[in-house]
């Protein structure tokens, strides 16, 4: 059975886009903002926590309409968000409606976990193709293995990593919106195919931005190792990592 269950529904055109919800937030009196070119996305708690005590942006509740993004002293180009949940479907809505306000690049920086021994927790990874086995990026491109981030903004993005001095390692990544359906066989197999790590939302989200013709990179910091053996967390090593890959990135992002 093809999927999604109507063939070939990315040809068709959608009956509700973010326009009609703004339309519907304007009527109340709730008219969203402007939101800068460039955003980055953090999932992790650890990442927003930082951001919003360093740079009072993002403070909880983060609702819309979207103000409140802009991170100070980068000239109101790049904005940072995160506080709306994770996984494929929660990161594309959100992202779907930023990009309708005028953002054109989304930089993901989240937690992965490893599929790799020699990668432990606190490594830091740059993502060059994410394997499709969630649902929503489907809805947007027809059937391909991966979906792929821009070569640009992916070149971008390791050469500001580089010049903060930060190691890190490229490759692919899973992405599988079922966490706690992560299989012995699948690891196995992914890990042969050449794929370093797992998470929720990369794949949708590349597809996204292809879609609307805009621009997706992504940064990963290990945050657990997924291995034949068994499941090691160790959250609470990555948020180092995190931060530094926030501040490298914002700062090549406020020069452009």
């Amino acid at each position: 059975m093809p999927y999604p269950q109507h063939p070939k529904k990315w040809r068709e055109k959608a009956l509700v886009d973010p326009k009609h919800f703004f339309d519907y937030l304007q009527s109340q009196g709730r008219a969203p903002a402007h939101v800068p070119p460039s955003i980055i996305v953090g999932w992790s708690s650890r990442l927003r926590t930082y951001v919003r005590n360093r740079y009072k942006v993002g403070e909880p509740p983060q609702k819309r309409p979207y103000s409140g993004l802009t991170i100070p002293g980068t000239n109101g180009r790049v904005g940072f968000t995160g506080d709306f949940g994770i996984g494929a479907p929660a990161t594309v809505t959100w992202v779907e409606e930023l990009l309708a306000l005028g953002a054109r690049q989304v930089i993901g920086i989240g937690i992965a976990g490893s599929l790799r021994e020699e990668l432990p927790a606190g490594s830091m990874v740059v993502c060059t193709k994410a394997l499709r086995d969630e649902g929503t990026s489907h809805h947007y491109l027809p059937y391909s293995r991966y979906a792929f981030p821009s070569t640009t903004l992916t070149r971008q993005i390791a050469k500001a990593l580089r010049a903060d001095g930060l190691p890190f390692v490229e490759g692919p990544s899973w992405t599988v919106d079922a966490p706690y359906r992560e299989t012995v066989a699948e690891i196995r197999r992914w890990r042969k195919e050449g794929i370093l790590t797992v998470e929720m939302e990369i794949s949708a989200l590349f597809s996204l931005a292809k879609y609307r013709r805009a621009r997706a990179a992504a940064v990963f910091v290990i945050s657990d190792v997924v291995h034949e053996d068994g499941w090691r967390p160790q959250f609470h090593d990555a948020r180092e990592g995190l931060v530094a890959a926030f501040e490298a990135v914002k700062r090549a992002l406020a020069k452009q």
